[in-house]
């Protein structure tokens, strides 16, 4: 199964279309959680509240049902990979506490421009995908050292 948060700016059209592409390249169906928008100010607030002060957001319990339910949905044994695009990697990160070490090791997640990078350690497998010119790198200093040693 796959599942997807959206980032900042996107209403829920948009997260759907994304979700129906998505479905379309891995040839399985996407199951999306819309991460509301409430504008571009208003979404950028609450992601660097998220961020920098582990602000919890009526969607990080929302996505962390959303996973559970796609978990229980797959099977017993059954693994999701689950898409992460800007503020939803933040939010995909502050779910982590509401889900078990067991759950979060069926879960492999891509950072699509990820305002949060994720390790292993947070989940099953995880891949944090960033452009050269990726603002989101002076966001995230994990993900910048990461990028630096990558340039040495």
């Amino acid at each position: 199964r796959i599942t997807f948060i959206n980032g900042i700016r996107t209403s829920e059209k948009d997260c759907q279309m994304a979700a129906e592409k998505i479905s379309s390249i891995f040839g399985a169906t996407c199951f999306p959680f819309w991460n509301p928008t409430a504008g571009s100010l208003r979404d950028l607030s609450q992601a660097a509240r998220q961020k920098y002060f582990s602000s919890e957001t009526p969607e990080v319990k929302g996505l962390a049902r959303h996973l559970k339910d796609n978990l229980e949905k797959s099977g017993k044994d059954g693994q999701l990979i689950h898409i992460a695009h800007s503020q939803g990697s933040i939010i995909t990160f502050l779910c982590t506490k509401y889900l078990t070490v067991s759950e979060r090791s069926r879960i492999s997640v891509i950072c699509i421009g990820g305002a949060q990078s994720l390790s292993d350690n947070d989940f099953g497998a995880s891949i944090n995908y960033y452009t050269t010119n990726e603002p989101m790198l002076y966001i995230d200093a994990r993900a910048l050292r990461s990028f630096r040693y990558l340039e040495a």
